[in-house]
């Protein structure tokens, strides 16, 4: 098995929900291609501190905070790397191009896509796309399930299953609909089911969402039941949940 490279990678969202990227400058591999900054770990390097260096090197912005968020591995012709994948949310100054690359904000996938984005890059903004805040609707669906949803502060649907009726619940809310493709009760559950890449999980509220999300949302997006405070939602997302979850 070739050398594991392992690899620190930023994803910065401004307050108006765009994400930052760079192109490669010229000397590097795929030079011109773009991705999210970051760079190569030194010996001894937490991921996070070879994040907060690399984007002071790269573009000039001091990073205060940074939870993780996933880990992929990739094999390219020059490398095989591990890369680790961090939520930026808070940060000082503005972006400066330090080492001749270019930098953008984008909104979304399609506005990115007009670039050559390094593999691995829209599957990232596919994931980032999805909301942190969700709500889990069933069937037969509430007389109130409108009134219920815009309490709940989501800002899109889950489902276990489609339908007609929540696609037009959707639809008439102006938010996106995500279908949810594995359920886990139990911690045993992760390792009994082949878990696909950018398949959307959801944990039920009994669940060891703890340890769950430590064996499984590396692997793929998870929604979490809500807790009772927000302390405790953001502790699960610190763990790598993708969201939260409520029930109307």
């Amino acid at each position: 098995m070739r050398e594991v490279t392992e690899v620190a990678v930023g994803v910065l969202i401004d307050k108006e929900g765009r994400f930052l990227m760079a192109s490669r400058p010229q000397g590097k591999p795929y030079a011109g291609w773009w991705e999210f900054p970051g760079g190569k770990l030194e010996a001894g390097e937490a991921v996070t501190e070879a994040l907060s260096r690399e984007y002071a090197e790269e573009l000039g912005v001091k990073v205060k905070k940074a939870t993780p968020w996933f880990v992929f591995e990739r094999e390219y012709p020059h490398a095989y790397v591990r890369l680790h994948f961090c939520r930026i949310v808070d940060w000082e100054g503005q972006p400066q191009p330090r080492e001749g690359q270019t930098f953008q904000w984008f909104e979304t996938l399609k506005q990115a896509q007009t670039e050559k984005l390094l593999p691995m890059c829209s599957l990232v903004i596919e994931r980032l796309m999805l909301s942190d805040r969700v709500a889990l609707v069933k069937t037969p669906l509430s007389p109130t399930v409108e009134t219920d949803f815009e309490k709940s502060g989501a800002k899109a649907i889950l489902a276990s299953s489609f339908t007609p009726e929540k696609e037009a619940l959707a639809k008439r809310l102006g938010v996106p609909l995500i279908v949810c493709r594995q359920w886990f009760e139990q911690p045993e559950d992760v390792t009994a089911v082949d878990l696909q890449e950018w398949l959307v999980g959801a944990l039920q509220p009994m669940a060891d969402a703890e340890t769950i999300l430590k064996a499984a949302s590396q692997r793929l997006p998870l929604y979490v039941a809500a807790c009772e405070t927000e302390e405790q939602n953001e502790r699960l997302m610190q763990l790598g949940a993708q969201g939260v979850y409520v029930a109307i």
